[in-house]
């Protein structure tokens, strides 16, 4: 159950992420009307939930890090070219789709080199916490609670 309510949350998450990130770029560009219609947030959605759905590659403890990175890249290009080459969103031609091919590839890489040192900077962050926390003697632990203060009574 668990998984499943993590799915539709990182579903969710990621449609945000991508209707933001949507505005924003058209924002950017100067693009005073903006509208997405159903059709096309249904396809954003649909994509949010395959990156959910991929995102449970990288927790499978018997692939490999790399082939699970490798499939996960693969997974969500073949997705995006389906999604947005059949709607027509990126229709006009082989050098449009090879454009938007390399701007997904430069931007997967780009949050994956992000969250992989994110990660590795909090890791090290906690073994050094962990380093200089004081270590807890078992024998103070049995010992009953003495008060170190004096009685003002």
């Amino acid at each position: 159950m668990k998984h499943i309510e993590n799915f539709f949350k990182g579903a969710c998450a990621y449609t945000v992420i991508i209707l933001s990130l949507f505005y924003i770029m058209a924002n950017a560009i100067g693009v005073d009307e903006l509208s997405v219609s159903f059709g096309r947030y249904a396809l954003i959605l649909l994509f949010g939930a395959v990156i959910s759905a991929a995102g449970f590659l990288f927790k499978l403890d018997k692939i490999h890090r790399a082939f699970s990175l490798i499939a996960h890249y693969s997974v969500l290009l073949l997705t995006f070219c389906i999604i947005f080459i059949t709607s027509g969103i990126l229709s006009g031609g082989s050098s449009r789709i090879f454009v938007a091919v390399v701007i997904f590839t430069v931007f997967y890489a780009v949050i994956s080199l992000a969250v992989y040192f994110s990660k590795k900077g909090v890791a090290a962050l906690d073994r050094r916490i962990d380093k200089k926390a004081p270590q807890k003697s078992k024998k103070k632990e049995n010992q009953p609670y003495t008060s170190k203060f004096k009685n003002n009574v």
